[in-house]
């Protein structure tokens, strides 16, 4: 990149900050600014801190006066103010590039020189958004924020404070709200979407809340919805647990009342007589005296009708309970929600929250998972659900793989900052002047941006090995939850125990063992560490890597060849954690701030390295003395190993370490035997189970034999796996090419008896044509459920591999040319409404009514196998000191999974 740099210098005067930059007006101010210009703290400095502000300086030129501070007479006025953007970029040989983006926060006029009387210069400072933000932005709970984003003619939280004599009305208009015998400040704990609530003390207590008219342009029918949450010490008779007043003509009130079996809704018209009902039970995760309730009440006429439904969710869960009434005549109309009074339901005690109420043309959008405080939400997208809320502009991310538990109501930057350690990322400040965050899993694997030489750094440049990031015994808190701990011994045996904790907002407990893994795994990388470097671009061993660092951020990826033994055994390859440049037209130095890239690189699934796929889990039980097991593993993955190179192999059942000394098929046949009226024993030890003469199977010593001497008739041979879901293939040939009718030949599973089981079928169809089919049989009853031709002619003695995958509810086939590639898709897909539920897979073959093939008709079939579940058989149970019986469905990794990737 040619010296003298070219620098250009913006202002975006008026701009609005809510706003993503790429909206705003830019004004080129560089004529004005003297050539030094710093950019310091971008990133963070170690990476074990948090980033904090970035910051450029440099100093204005300002002989008449215009960029003073608040010079009324400059037309500088008042765009030229704090907060406005100023961003820095270098003309690169792709164009200008971005190097900082801040907003302007500090301006120091002085006189230009100690001679000048009336020529000025300013020194302007310009921070990352973060300076801003760390001096606090307060998020409310989430159900506020998400029930004051829906629009609400009457909003009571009913999160006001301990001393509250009342509560206090959020929604535009809305006039003051009354109430008795109620509590404010109550403990919200368990509604993790609140940050307060309101106790009804005595069973005469009574919340009320009037709800304004608000004119809405039409937009179809009107509907109109009160929602509210609940929950009660006790409840038996019913009794009164809101009230909904209307102002129609057909409608005068929604009595809702509320018992130990569930919620009755009636509405009134005018005249006091009942026009309507509607009851819905409790559903068992949505009980007010087990836990927190939602209640969502809307009126809507849709037709000739109206009707009131009634909508029920605990809190926790997202799934919405409803019932509708059989509807009334809505005639004169169904007016709207005047107000709304909660009333305890004749128990002391019931607590109530978050009184909503709008008259408009849609119910509003589901209010559970708020309630929930967005529970199980990916990091990723509740660092873009905060940002947007607080209107703080932010780069989206994407999903970053990691579930967080619920939001509580606090300051913007503790809520991003719980999101950055419990996902294990980086915060920081993007170049265009909008917060960033770099998820964990962006950093695996990263490609390198920078490929450097030794020869290249300025000095100094010296390794560190010290003890700075070192934590080989971790425990890892939930809030609100549990903990684990996890101990490198090993480790901690050689340099001593260097212990550490984090608290974390998961969505559960599940993983904390392997975030307390990860974090140890960072903690104990044995590798020298190049914490800083400094670079000269305008050496010119560097000047050539200016596009190059022009196009490296926080988070990327650079190596450093040709470093000498002392400084590093081999290629020193290092990520960005933050950095500092000086820049001005004739020099352009670069400090950076690196981390060690070795943890980040992990195995693929894939890759080189071969690593259990998430989702594995027990097939059948293991019981506590048992030396094998049966592993299921999901489609997407793909089975285990059974490389023999790769063994032994520690892997966790439950919280037990147990070693695999070997993995293969949970069932194996090749019939590499001779047995005559039989099949005998398969490869893997079961035995075959015939249904048909016996004399009918036979074994050659390279593949098995079914014989048919008669049509309309039919053979099959099974075996017990004691598990339900299977991939099991078999190849398949005929003697004669098919006449009359078609020639079939099946792979089986979920196997009961001869009345109950799926099939997958190759069909040898008359014409040389072959088609791939599911058949389920149940009760005695068989029928096609799916079928295809395939793309294969049909020829006499070649084998055809036959795949049938069936995991819960749905049913997979596949068929492909023996010994060829087999493919990747599935020929044939059935969903079954009611699943099977046998534990047999086999063989089958019939000669159907109609078929003229000459008898007797001899199919031949090989390479039996049941692909998954897996069989694997164990030389060590209990290694780390746990043994216990653990049950189907338990899950099964390798013992250290997050050693190599979170």
């Amino acid at each position: 990149m040619p010296f003298p740099l070219k620098i250009r210098v913006q202002i975006a005067p008026g701009a609005d900050l809510t706003a993503d930059p790429a909206m705003w007006v830019w004004e080129d101010i560089t004529d004005y600014v003297r050539p030094r210009i710093s950019i310091t703290n971008r990133g963070r400095s170690s990476e074990s801190g948090t980033a904090q502000p970035s910051r450029s300086e440099l100093t204005l030129k300002d002989p008449t006066g215009e960029w003073l501070p608040y010079n009324r007479a400059s037309t500088r006025w008042p765009g030229w103010r704090k907060g406005c953007p100023l961003r820095v970029q270098v003309l690169g040989s792709a164009g200008w590039v971005t190097r900082h983006t801040g907003y302007v926060d500090d301006r120091k006029p002085r006189l230009a020189s100690s001679d000048a009387v009336d020529t000025y210069e300013v020194d302007v400072t310009a921070s990352g958004i973060l300076r801003r933000l760390n001096q606090g932005v307060s998020i409310r709970s989430p159900l506020y924020r998400f029930l004051t984003g829906q629009g609400p003619d009457g909003y009571l939280p009913l999160e006001d404070g301990p001393g509250a004599d009342r509560p206090a009305p959020h929604a535009p208009t809305q006039g003051p709200a009354t109430g008795a015998d109620v509590e404010f400040g109550a403990s919200a704990a368990a509604l993790p979407g609140a940050s307060a609530v309101a106790r009804l003390t005595t069973s005469a207590g009574w919340i009320r809340m009037t709800v304004p008219l608000v004119d809405r342009p039409s937009i179809g029918s009107p509907v109109s919805t009160a929602l509210f949450y609940v929950t009660s010490p006790s409840l038996s008779a019913e009794a009164d647990l809101a009230t909904v007043v209307f102002d129609g003509a057909a409608l005068s009130r929604l009595v809702v009342r509320a018992s130990s079996s569930g919620l009755r809704v009636t509405a009134y018209n005018p005249a006091g007589t009942q026009v309507d009902t509607v009851f819905r039970s409790w559903p068992a995760d949505a009980t007010p005296t087990t836990g927190w309730v939602g209640v969502s009440l809307a009126v809507w006429q849709p037709a000739a009708s109206a009707v009131v439904t009634v909508r029920i969710h605990g809190a926790g869960s997202r799934t919405l309970t409803a019932a509708s009434s059989a509807g009334f005549s809505g005639a004169g109309g169904l007016g709207r929600i005047t107000d709304v009074t909660l009333w305890a339901a004749g128990v002391d005690g019931t607590t109530v929250a978050h009184l909503w109420a709008r008259n408009a043309f849609a119910q509003p959008p589901d209010s559970s998972w708020a309630a929930a405080g967005y529970s199980g939400e990916d990091a990723g997208a509740r660092f873009e659900r905060l940002c947007g809320e607080a209107s703080v502009p932010c780069v989206p991310v994407g999903t970053a793989g990691t579930l967080m538990g619920p939001q509580a109501a606090g300051d913007l930057m503790a809520l991003l900052r719980e999101v950055e350690t419990t996902d294990g990322g980086l915060l920081y400040e993007a170049l265009d002047g909008r917060l960033a965050y770099l998820p964990r899993v962006a950093r695996y694997n990263r490609p390198v941006a920078w490929a450097l030489q030794y020869e290249q750094l300025s000095s100094p440049f010296s390794p560190v090995d010290d003890d700075q990031a070192t934590r080989n015994d971790m425990t890892v808190t939930r809030s609100g939850g549990s903990s684990a701990r996890y101990a490198d011994e090993e480790h901690a045996a050689r340099h001593g125990r260097y212990e550490g904790s984090a608290t974390v907002s998961l969505d559960g407990d599940a993983r904390l063992l392997d975030h307390a893994a990860w974090r140890v795994h960072l903690g104990t990388v044995d590798t020298l560490r190049h914490p800083l470097a400094s670079l000269n671009l305008r050496n010119p061993k560097v000047e050539p890597q200016a596009d190059a660092w022009l196009g490296c951020d926080v988070g990327s990826r650079l190596t450093i060849a040709g470093a000498p033994p002392q400084v590093a055994a081999g290629l020193i390859d290092q990520q960005i954690e933050g950095y500092a440049e000086t820049i001005d037209k004739f020099s352009w130095t670069v400090a950076l701030n690196m981390a060690p890239n070795a943890p980040w690189q992990v195995a693929e699934v894939g890759g080189d390295a071969r690593v259990a796929a998430s989702g594995s889990t027990l097939a059948a039980e293991l019981p506590e003395a048992g030396m094998s097991l049966m592993l299921a593993s999901t489609s997407e993955s793909g089975p285990w190993t059974q490389n023999a190179d790769h063994m032994p192999l520690d892997i966790r059942v439950g919280g037990e370490q147990v070693t695999a000394s070997a993995i293969g098929p949970a069932a194996q046949d090749t019939f590499g035997r001779t047995v005559s009226s039989g099949l005998g024993a398969l490869d893997t030890g079961q035995v075959w189970a015939l249904l048909g003469t016996a004399g009918a199977f036979n074994v050659d010593g390279a593949r098995a034999t079914i014989t048919h001497t008669a049509v309309s008739s039919g053979r099959i041979a099974t075996i017990d796996t004691g598990v339900t879901d299977h991939r099991v293939r078999a190849s398949w040939s005929v003697p004669q090419l098919a006449t009359g009718t078609a020639l079939t030949a099946y792979v089986v599973a979920r196997f009961v008896d001869d009345t109950t089981y799926y099939s997958a079928r190759i069909g040898w169809i008359v014409g040389n044509q072959m088609t791939c089919s599911i058949r389920r049989r149940a009760a005695g009853v068989e029928s096609t459920v799916a079928s295809v031709v395939v793309p294969y002619t049909a020829q006499v003695d070649v084998m055809y591999s036959i795949m049938l995958d069936v995991a819960g509810s749905t049913v997979r086939a596949r068929l492909w040319p023996a010994g060829g590639a087999e493919p990747a898709g599935w020929d044939v897909t059935y969903v079954d409404p009611t699943p099977l539920t046998g534990t047999r897979v086999g063989l089958r073959t019939t000669l159907d009514a109609g078929n003229t093939n000459t008898l007797p008709f001899v199919y031949a079939t090989d390479d039996f196998a049941v692909i998954t579940p897996q069989r694997v058989t164990l030389s060590a149970r209990g290694v780390n000191g746990v043994e216990a019986s653990w049950p189907a469905g338990t899950d099964v990794d390798v013992w250290q999974p997050a050693i190599v990737a979170l």
